[in-house]
């Protein structure tokens, strides 16, 4: 659930500072898990639990992904093929099961930036987690409109980079 990885991470936080005295903190660092995917509603407000990484839900999604754009198109721009867990495959699987969730969903994070999220107000994601989505443009930088419009998943939803 976003809302324990929010609260685990304001209490760790809180006792490495206190630890610390305060002294010596210049800077924090987020890593995290890769795949999953965490939708927000427009209060930022995640829209039920996350997806993550080894949920297999989305197995006929993953060749579904692929289908439209074919084995050679896809893999030459999202530089990889999909699995069970990837955002594209999480979100393929929303759209089909539970589209309600989708359509109320103003942006989808991966589970290191939804902690990012609550910490700066920032709504991002950085590249390397974009280009493990399997709905990223790995040579331009950028998200695939070609695969996402492929899949008919909402463009909207896919944050700055």
């Amino acid at each position: 659930r976003p809302e324990d990885w929010w609260a685990a991470s304001v209490e760790v936080t809180r006792r490495v500072v206190a630890d610390a005295d305060g002294r010596n903190v210049a800077a924090i660092s987020l890593t995290g898990q890769m795949h999953g995917v965490v939708l927000l509603d427009t209060h930022g407000i995640p829209l039920g639990d996350a997806i993550i990484w080894n949920d297999q839900r989305s197995v006929e999604e993953v060749g579904a992904l692929v289908e439209p754009l074919g084995r050679e198109r896809f893999t030459a721009i999202a530089g990889t093929l999909p699995a069970t867990g990837f955002m594209g495959a999480s979100l393929l699987w929303l759209k089909r099961h539970l589209p309600g969730r989708l359509e109320q969903a103003s942006a989808a994070l991966f589970p290191k930036d939804y902690v990012r999220y609550r910490l700066t107000g920032e709504i991002a994601v950085e590249p390397s987690d974009a280009a493990s989505s399997a709905l990223f443009d790995v040579g331009a930088g950028v998200w695939s409109d070609e695969i996402i419009n492929a899949v008919g998943l909402p463009r909207p939803i896919f944050p700055n980079i």
